[in-house]
């Protein structure tokens, strides 16, 4: 009986690996239910999104499939350049980011819980990385496009596909310099939020070995002093 209670949510766990993955309501299966809801509610959204942007609805369907789910599977080969639109692309872009993000956050929205949405530390995180990523690699292949709009948009795109280990298509990234690649390299590894479709090594984890990096030097430097992790104002025990 306790597994069957317990199914719904690990089959959502299984679907959005990470480690803070937590209850929203005080039943499991509610939690599951909610989360289920909120994914295709996100994915109707984009569906219609995408048609009113001028992609046939067909497109429409499959790209926001490749969206919801982060995998980047599109109708054609030269991926979203095929639609030879600034306002799809953009779409896109911020599409796969909303689904990097921890779906209990858009749970807390729906509740008017603003503090515990926009206060989340991963996902500040997660925002500073993104918007990081996108100014350097603008910067640093700005002498490609000589346009700033358009290497503001491709730039966007790309950190946006490949921090969320989505993968669209868009263009050749092996042209752009090294700087550049390895930047998107980083990003790959990082991962988007614990408890959102996005793969990688998630931006909660890479919080956290950031802060036990500098527990471990600060207590090199005074041995006696008592360390905690903390993220989100919560301590988080060392068997995590």
């Amino acid at each position: 009986m306790e597994n069957n209670k317990n199914s719904h949510l690990e089959v959502m766990r299984a679907e959005v690996p990470g480690p803070v993955f937590g209850k929203v309501v005080s039943k499991l299966k509610d939690t599951a239910q909610i989360l289920y809801l909120l994914y295709l509610a996100l994915f109707a959204i984009f569906v219609v999104i995408y048609y009113l942007a001028g992609m046939p609805l067909f497109d429409s369907f499959i790209i926001a499939m490749g969206t919801a789910g982060t995998g980047g599977f599109a109708v054609y080969n030269d991926g979203i350049a095929h639609y030879n639109s600034s306002l799809i692309t953009y779409l896109v872009s911020f599409g796969v980011l909303i689904f990097g993000v921890n779906f209990n956050l858009y749970y807390f929205l729906l509740l008017r819980k603003f503090k515990a949405s926009f206060g989340d530390e991963e996902l500040r995180t997660y925002l500073i990385i993104v918007a990081s990523a996108t100014i350097f690699i603008c910067l640093n292949v700005f002498h490609i496009y000589q346009d700033l709009s358009q290497t503001l948009e491709i730039s966007f795109f790309q950190v946006s596909n490949i921090i969320t280990t989505t993968g669209f298509g868009f263009g050749d990234i092996t042209a752009w310099p090294l700087f550049s690649q390895f930047i998107l390299l980083i990003l790959m590894c990082i991962g988007g939020s614990a408890g959102s479709t996005a793969g990688g090594l998630k931006v909660v984890r890479c919080l956290m070995l950031v802060r036990i990096a500098k527990n471990q030097v600060l207590s090199t430097l005074s041995p006696k002093r008592v360390l905690t992790l903390h993220v989100n104002h919560s301590v988080i025990d060392k068997d995590t």
